[in-house]
């Protein structure tokens, strides 16, 4: 997949890396050259640099045979703008927006049918306000995040000594967890991803992510205790 990355920053970085492991053809935009150069020393990706919101610049970076368009930059402004000039001079490629400003988000006409045309809307400041509102809802949990328009969540827990989880087996967990309903999806020991298998053996401390339905997520705090 062709994939331009508008902005090199904080976020492009951590996309454009994220990404460029997974055989994409990845170009990265941003005006500061030394961000650019810092990529492609530790990366195998393109990048243009220039005003990733000036029509010469999106297309030097290929943006009219891009799949995908991820504007990250540190200006709402240039994020929407590129998706408006790409949306109205290519052929449409599927466009993810980073928009900050309340002022943006409180319009939902704005990115309507006949808005900006943004395929999805990232908010930084609504993501972190989300998940201070779902870790008061669900103490204990130390990560949780909706999917598929809410009905799923992905959360985790930190296993305790002596708690329901610790030298549990994946395997024995399905029948107890909602008759197999839930999922453990991940566990992470001192920092670092396990594979995942009906064998793999839950010790203290490990970080375990689960996929749960969301009206199943309450049930399942409380098996774990």
């Amino acid at each position: 997949m062709k994939i331009l990355i508008l902005g090199a920053g904080v976020t492009g970085s951590s996309v454009a890396e994220a990404l460029a492991s997974e055989e994409n053809d990845i170009v990265v935009v941003d005006f500061r050259t030394e961000l650019l150069d810092a990529l492609k020393e530790r990366f195998d990706i393109a990048t243009v640099a220039g005003n990733a919101a000036h029509p010469s610049v999106l297309e030097q970076a290929g943006a009219r045979t891009a799949d995908m368009i991820i504007a990250v930059t540190d200006r709402d402004e240039t994020n929407m703008l590129a998706c408006v000039i790409i949306n109205a001079l290519y052929s449409k490629p599927k466009t993810i927006a980073r928009v900050r400003a309340i002022d943006y988000l409180k319009n939902p006409l704005l990115f309507g049918p006949t808005g900006i045309p943004v395929n999805i809307v990232i908010s930084p400041e609504q993501i972190v306000m989300e998940s201070i509102r779902n870790l008061i809802e669900f103490p204990g949990v130390m990560h949780i995040s909706d999917f598929a328009g809410g009905l799923v969540r992905l959360f985790s827990v930190k296993v305790v000594a002596d708690g329901s989880l610790t030298g549990k087996k994946i395997k024995t967990l399905k029948d107890r967890l909602v008759g197999g309903k839930i999922r453990v999806v991940a566990i992470f020991r001192q920092g670092i991803p396990l594979a995942v298998n009906g064998e793999a053996v839950i010790e203290t401390s490990d970080e375990v992510f689960f996929v749960a339905p969301r009206e199943e997520v309450r049930h399942v705090l409380k098996e774990l205790n």
